[in-house]
């Protein structure tokens, strides 16, 4: 049997050459699709991708203690705000990119290059996102102090990547640091409760990467696991993105 050999752009196709470099079987020859039968070998499409889920968190309660399960509700389903239970709207493609709780679709895999929490939290009234946000959104204090809101997220709850029974990645969230979707600076007006200091940040754009990679297949279970150490109470709307951040290989069609 001929060896199946890498992609290599610069040779014309033929039978030992561009197994697994064209995106779509249009542009195999038949001798690709033979030497593909015979190794009983996979045509994958790469891309850069991500897996994301982001949650709410409202003013003036404290975070719950009890193990909150990341990645479990998918586009189309039921969430809640994480500190007011009560509280629920239905999650899109802003809150995550799940299709199946913590676990991905049929014939895709990804390669989780690095472990990602985006932190936001919002001085003001946040009026950018309304279906099911806080019941009582104003900031609690005068002013809130959002960077010990920073200070207490960051060092008071830690997160595990677990994948089948496995775990893979642990600590605090300040050792996850956004990579390029983070944000930094501060921002300031009056001493109003509903508009007040703000402040995102998570990171300085270098994420932690994973090495090495995590591969999850489809059909593996996957999950965050995500503990808050103490009840600790906000003093103003904030939000976490967790992202699971590489590369997706998907069948041709």
């Amino acid at each position: 049997m001929p060896q199946l050999q890498l992609y290599d752009p610069t040779q014309p196709s033929g039978p030992t050459n561009k197994v697994g470099g064209y995106l779509t079987t249009d542009y195999l020859s038949g001798s690709d699709i033979a030497l593909l039968a015979s190794a009983q070998g996979v045509l994958k499409r790469m891309y850069r991708d991500c897996k994301y889920d982001r949650q709410r968190y409202i003013s003036g309660t404290a975070v719950p203690t009890t193990e909150i399960i990341v990645f479990s509700i998918p586009k189309g389903q039921t969430g809640n705000v994480i500190n007011s239970t009560a509280t629920t709207f239905t999650k899109t493609d802003i809150d995550t990119n799940m299709a199946v709780a913590n676990s991905l679709p049929r014939d895709e895999v990804l390669i989780c290059q690095s472990v990602q929490v985006l932190l936001e939290f919002v001085g003001a009234i946040d009026t950018t996102v309304t279906t099911g946000e806080a019941l009582n959104p104003t900031p609690t204090g005068t002013p809130p102090s959002v960077t010990n809101n920073m200070r207490c997220a960051s060092f008071g709850a830690t997160i595990a990547l677990v994948i089948g029974s496995a775990v893979y990645e642990y600590g605090p969230l300040w050792q996850f640091p956004a990579g390029p979707y983070a944000k930094s600076g501060f921002a300031g007006a009056g001493i109003s409760t509903t508009s007040t200091e703000s402040f995102i940040q998570n990171g300085i754009g270098r994420a932690r990467m994973s090495n090495p990679w995590h591969v999850i297949d489809a059909g593996r279970q996957f999950m965050l696991k995500l503990n808050w150490r103490d009840a600790w109470t906000p003093q103003t709307l904030f939000y976490l993105t967790f992202i699971l951040d590489g590369v997706t290989l998907t069948a041709v069609q």
